[in-house]
């Protein structure tokens, strides 16, 4: 098979678990025979941005799009770049794969799943975090509390910059995810926490599948621990940032009661770093703990030879942290919080020790727990290790090729590919005006099927253009150009009455609906969305008095 894996970051420059995964699938499924090939981002400042470069890395061809800051901003539209499908779109040409598998795509773009299956590919996802309905990726909400309702993303966040001008309503974001996350044949979660909290947010049964992440097993069985007489070493592996939680973990230190059998070693480096080193100035706990910094995938081993309780006190729901998994193998005990997919790794009190997410007392209970009988170290380490005994990248490709046929062999039966009956309607202009959203409110006054989807025009396929309902003027814009984007997709116009020429041929034309304030505008969407033959109606008169026949026949265009 020819197969294309594409992420956001990729070794040796950015390693994280969900780059380290795409990786070793390549590699295994190469060793296999397969040609592979990646296409990821790179998050460096070597070329300008958005250039593409080209190497191979163990083997494995890369090609590489530089992403800067900007393109991975949560804020931000970080999920459609033009740049970046270009790139892609060469890529399919030259490569025709028959699967292409994506992980990570934020900084990168959604439309590039929706041109794989233009190009004939089936289309996987392995889910490493909840980015595919939440725009914060971890659940956590300002005040540091988990999110339990998806659909009220608006109290984070009311809208997106896309760095042009434009303030796009939160509500056209979630639904452009919607709609491209449709185009995905199979969703892969390595945990079962991820599959259901993807479940809840709307996405379909029929397509997700659970397949633990593997890992170099190679790499660690054999690692055995260099003991330190009287002293219990507790490390930490992973980002400085608020979401790993090692503030709790920090807190946990002046609340010991054997700090003087212990020690504490901090691996990685984030914006953090420097509110740590003022908690633990605070705490006056210095002297218990040592940054190693940011170290390379390899070093990690070394690391963990050196450890003996390994600590993840996330306060997010992590999927499958791919650092509780190496230090299992290693054959070392794990204290983590109890969120998200963490408990189906540490059975407490047997590989392990779990606490209460965020709670720096009942962390620093576990840690002494295990300072005072060492024996349990011996035996929590024993047993992570043969939890983890069949745990390889072999047996997850087992499973991915098996997936690989089935959705090529049969991809209605393997996707559930169903037909969702949700009218798409396409925004249209140089920015957003602030009337959209209060539309999108009152909608449900006037149209009672189910909820459209609402997505920049800029954002979509042609082909999915011209699957969509209506063109909504959405903002100032070229009003000729607006017109000719109406013709060539075969959409009726809905246009702010502000926009005089788009309203004056709407009359004379009888080509579409305009509106002069919110609830107007959603009486419009209502109306169209509910009288079909009203609406191609007026989507034809626009087309006939704009594009005339040979016009269209010229561009391969039809009537509807």
């Amino acid at each position: 098979m020819r197969i294309l894996l594409c992420c956001n970051a990729y070794p040796p420059n950015f390693v994280g678990g969900a780059e380290l995964v795409a990786h070793y699938q390549g590699l295994v499924l190469k060793q296999r025979g397969h040609d592979v090939r990646v296409f990821a981002g790179e998050r460096a400042q070597a070329t300008p941005r958005h250039d593409l470069s080209i190497d191979r890395y163990e083997g494995l061809d890369v090609f590489r799009v530089l992403l800067t800051q900007a393109d991975c901003r949560s804020e931000a539209v970080n999920f459609a770049q033009p740049r970046v499908e270009e790139y892609f779109e060469k890529l399919l040409i030259d490569f025709r794969p028959h699967i292409v598998h994506f992980h990570n795509l934020a900084g990168l773009s959604l439309r590039i799943i929706r041109m794989a299956r233009e190009f004939g590919a089936r289309t996987l996802m392995t889910l490493h975090d909840h980015w595919g309905f939440c725009l914060r990726n971890t659940l956590v909400k300002a005040d540091e509390t988990l999110c339990s309702d998806f659909s009220a993303c608006s109290g984070c966040q009311s809208e997106v910059l896309d760095g042009g001008g434009r303030h796009v309503p939160i509500h056209l974001r979630q639904d452009y995810f919607s709609l491209m996350m449709r185009e995905v044949d199979v969703f892969v979660s390595p945990s079962q926490y991820l599959a259901d909290a993807y479940l809840r947010a709307g996405f379909p049964a029929g397509k997700m599948r659970v397949i633990w992440n593997g890992l170099d097993l190679e790499r660690y069985t054999n690692l055995s621990r260099n003991p330190v007489a009287g002293k219990v070493r507790f490390t930490f592996i992973g980002t400085f940032g608020r979401h790993k939680g090692v503030h709790v973990l920090l807190g946990a230190l002046p609340l010991l009661r054997h700090r003087s059998r212990m020690e504490v070693t901090l691996v990685g480096d984030g914006g953090q770093l420097p509110e740590y080193q003022k908690q633990l100035r605070q705490h006056r706990c210095e002297a218990l703990l040592h940054f190693r910094g940011k170290l390379t995938n390899s070093d990690i081993p070394g690391v963990l030879r050196e450890t003996d309780v390994f600590v993840l006190p996330s306060i997010w729901p992590e999927n499958q942290p791919v650092s509780i998994t190496e230090a299992m193998a290693s054959g070392v005990a794990v204290i983590a919080s109890n969120l998200g997919g963490i408990p189906e790794l540490v059975e407490d009190g047997k590989t392990g020790y779990l606490f209460e997410a965020g709670n720096s007392a009942d962390l620093a209970e576990k840690m002494d727990a295990l300072i005072e009988a060492p024996e349990l170290i011996e035996a929590f380490g024993k047993a992570a290790r043969e939890r983890m005994r069949d745990n390889s990248f072999q047996m997850q490709v087992d499973k991915l090729e098996h997936l690989y046929s089935d959705v090529l062999e049969s991809p209605a039966a393997v996707a559930g590919s169903e037909q969702s009956e949700q009218k798409l309607i396409a925004c249209l202009g140089a920015h957003v005006d602030t009337l959209v959203a209060e539309a999108l409110q009152l909608l449900p006054l006037y149209y009672t099927g189910q909820a459209p989807l609402i997505v920049m025009a800029d954002w979509l396929t042609e082909s999915q253009m011209g699957e969509a309902a209506l063109l909504w003027v959405s903002g100032p814009m070229d009003q000729w150009a607006a017109l000719a984007a109406a013709g060539r997709y075969v959409l009726p116009l809905l246009v702010p009455e502000s926009c005089d020429l788009l309203t004056t041929e709407c009359r004379a034309r009888n080509c579409g609906l305009y509106f002069a304030d919110a609830h107007e505008a959603a009486a419009c969407i209502g109306y169209l969305l509910t009288h079909e033959r009203e609406r191609l109606a007026l989507a034809d008169n626009l087309q006939r008095a704009f594009w005339p026949p040979d016009a269209r026949a010229a561009e391969g265009v039809c009537a509807p």
